[in-house]
């Protein structure tokens, strides 16, 4: 049966009985894709599913371009709240959702089109599954890179179990566990649990899920990739200066160790990636002052350059890297380790700008090459 029909036949239709699944997306400034979006959800070959789609305070044809498809599908629920950001605006909707699994979907991103008949499949009948975990694609705009992320056909069952599977799995040594788009929550157990996503400027996904994963009991995990993630040269939501970057990311590396005093986790793979990973968010901190826009003069950089330096946090993570063998060794962090050990304020500047340059001159040829 085609697509169409199915298209055709949920035009007017109302169902009776809840949706199987509520599928949310938030919605800011995303004129660009949301067409090829929305129709990546409505056009699957599942069809009992609602869809919300909140505006987060665009101030592009976003809401018009919503309120569009909602007049053409009755799935389809139009929310709207002043610029929040993604987590109370995926709030909005959790809180409406009547499906009894919850799917969140990025609408830069796309779903294979049987992905919903494939987990509909698969969790039919499993009442006392808490989550599912899907495979999916990371597909690099403006180049022809493409990296399958592929989990084994898993089923894990007790607190026991999934702290034991936690660092080999779900953690991002492997995992990848932040995204919320590969992901199939249970309502019930999310409600149970009193479980919303933060209101945080960035990462609240990754917040989010480590509560998750502190409560959950079942996990399936499933080798079908169902989901195509397009990753943006300037990256996805975070193209801009965000003033209290460092305080975010800070605050996300405490929710991780988190698990590991609650859990007694002894896998030092756990520490090391979490200092590795905000040793990374430290030096993102550094370069948006020197790749994005802000109103910040050369010498209120400097300054606050030298204050991230000088961070009682910062400095703890050069301490722990070293004691747990972690130090980076490859990539933008290695490049950076000696300077911000060192606290050059110098240095660190000058290799921003450095790279800053290298990496327009790479994107470019990129995207000459992709447009062959």
């Amino acid at each position: 049966m085609s697509n169409n029909y199915y298209w055709h036949e949920c035009l007017n239709y109302t169902c009776m009985s809840l949706p199987f699944l509520t599928v949310i997306s938030s919605v800011y400034n995303a004129q660009k894709y949301l067409d090829a979006g929305i129709k990546s959800v409505l056009n699957q070959s599942f069809v009992d599913f609602e869809y919300f789609l909140i505006d987060d305070g665009s101030t592009d044809n976003s809401l018009e371009i919503c309120e569009r498809y909602a007049s053409q599908d009755s799935r389809i629920t139009v929310l709207s709240q002043e610029h929040k950001g993604p987590g109370p605006a995926r709030n909005l909707a959790l809180k409406q959702a009547q499906g009894k699994w919850i799917l969140f979907f990025d609408v830069d991103d796309g779903i294979v089109p049987n992905a919903f008949e494939v987990i509909d499949s698969h969790l039919k009948d499993k009442d006392s599954l808490d989550l599912l975990v899907y495979s999916f694609d990371i597909h690099f705009l403006g180049t022809n890179r493409h990296i399958p992320r592929v989990y084994p056909d898993m089923q894990i069952r007790g607190r026991k179990e999934v702290e034991a599977n936690y660092v080999e799995h779900w953690l991002g040594i492997n995992g990848w566990t932040g995204y919320l788009w590969n992901k199939a929550y249970s309502r019930d157990f999310l409600t149970r649990n009193n479980l919303l996503i933060p209101s945080v400027i960035i990462q609240e996904d990754d917040v989010f899920n480590i509560n998750v994963f502190k409560c959950v009991e079942n996990v399936d995990m499933i080798s079908d990739r169902l989901y195509n993630y397009y990753s943006m040269p300037q990256g996805n939501s975070r193209a801009h200066y965000i003033p209290d970057l460092y305080d975010v990311v800070n605050t996300v590396k405490l929710a991780f160790l988190d698990i590991c005093d609650t859990w007694g986790l002894t896998d030092q793979r756990m520490p090391a990636y979490v200092y590795n990973r905000f040793f990374f968010e430290v030096v993102s901190c550094i370069r948006q002052l020197v790749i994005f826009p802000n109103n910040l003069s050369w010498a209120e950089k400097r300054k606050e350059v030298g204050e991230i330096l000088n961070r009682p946090e910062t400095r703890e993570c050069i301490k722990m890297l070293e004691e747990l063998n972690a130090v980076p060794a490859s990539g933008m962090a290695k490049l950076y380790f000696a300077p911000v050990k060192a606290r050059s304020v110098t240095r660190v500047l000058l290799l921003s700008r450095i790279i800053k340059v290298a990496k327009a001159c790479k994107d470019f040829i990129n995207r000459m090459r992709y447009h062959q």
